[in-house]
């Protein structure tokens, strides 16, 4: 499946594209060098693909965004 923008993605649709462990996409995330799930419950984590996409294009240089931050209507 291609990543198109304007979709939430679960971590299995999440995977293929990013090629790391579910730790490592969270470790990640905390220290800023990956996007910001949105979270609906302690059971149901997504992210925007809109956001994963700017990371799959630069993630070495990747710093996402303060919450209040976004460039994505957040």
């Amino acid at each position: 499946m291609p990543l198109a923008p304007g979709y939430l993605l679960r971590f299995a649709d999440l995977r293929p594209h990013v090629r790391l462990s579910r730790q490592t996409v969270l470790t990640l995330e905390q220290a800023g060098r990956f996007p910001r799930a949105v979270r609906f419950g302690p059971r149901c984590t997504l992210w925007r693909s809109a956001d994963v996409i700017e990371w799959l294009n630069d993630p070495e240089h990747y710093r996402a965004p303060w919450p209040m931050e976004s460039s994505h209507g957040r």
